[in-house]
């Protein structure tokens, strides 16, 4: 595997992080810097071996650099890109790392100068943790990552965002962006809802019951794990990806209204037929 040069990160964080320690550690970069707002959290990213230098200053940071992640919530992303091909050379290549697709890549695709190229990204590998702290090495090792070409998409900066991403232990995977923010609203953004919707449940039971904590098991705890995410990240998701989301949100809906009539009705042969396949499908995914 070839090194990518001098390689720059905007938003050491979790992910962010992850990916810096990932390159350092098998030697696919001649340099990491990190570029973020915040000096402290950039010297505590160097410290844990995700960059070897942190800038504030695009201009300082990003000179050299031939690869650039965006690796910051959704709703940052173009707005950081825009801020960084002015200190780009001719055939750089950015990537990010967002959950949501379609409204992020039409908004860059309408301001990128055809001398720099853009190339979608999403590794599903991310964790309920954030923050540079929780980054680690190993985090993308058998997981996929999904790349989300346009017919702009340069196909040399395409092969090199995925060798990239084997580089460092991800699977890749090519879809377009529409089916990937449909596919992402049910197997990542709708659940997020979920456990969130479950956490408001438990909230207004304590207006009733004030030692619910203590009847908790393992089952609630895993189901809502995921609820311990980024609030803004995942504010700046729903806001990016509304339609699709309200679309799973629907059919999730209906699926709960179809059990709540099962159980009202008292048709517990369905309701078995019911556990029985959601048992068997849920046990295909371990």
């Amino acid at each position: 595997m070839k090194k990518f040069g001098i390689v720059g990160i905007i938003g050491v964080g979790m992910i962010g992080g992850s990916i810096g320690m990932a390159l350092r550690k098998r030697r696919l970069a001649d340099k990491v810097i990190g570029l973020g707002r915040n000096p402290v959290k950039l010297r505590r990213a160097k410290v844990l071996g995700a960059i070897e230098e942190g800038y504030t200053d695009f201009d300082k940071g990003l000179k050299n650099a031939g690869l650039v992640i965006v690796a910051t919530p959704v709703g940052l992303i173009p707005v950081m890109i825009k801020r960084a091909f002015p200190y780009l050379e001719d055939g750089s290549i950015i990537t990010d790392v967002g959950s949501v697709k379609c409204q992020l890549i039409r908004k860059i695709e309408r301001f990128l100068p055809q001398r720099i190229h853009f190339v979608g990204a999403h590794p599903i590998a991310g964790l309920e943790t954030f923050g540079v702290e929780n980054a680690k090495p190993t985090l993308f090792q058998e997981s996929n990552c999904v790349l989300t070409p346009t017919p702009s998409t340069d196909a040399n900066a395409l092969r090199v965002i995925g060798e990239m991403w084997k580089g460092i232990g991800a699977r890749v995977l090519l879809i377009n962006p529409v089916q990937h923010d449909e596919l992402l609203a049910f197997t990542s953004h709708l659940p997020h809802l979920i456990a969130v919707s479950l956490i408001e449940v438990l909230c207004n039971l304590n207006k009733k019951y004030k030692n619910t904590k203590e009847f908790i098991g393992g089952g609630f705890r895993d189901t809502t794990r995921i609820a311990c995410g980024s609030p803004i990240m995942w504010r700046d998701i729903c806001l990016a990806n509304k339609k699709e989301i309200l679309n799973a949100l629907r059919k999730f809906k209906s699926t709960t209204n179809q059990i709540e009539e099962i159980i009202s009705n008292e048709k517990w042969d369905m309701l078995l037929r019911k556990l029985i396949r959601a048992k068997k499908e849920r046990d295909s995914l371990k």
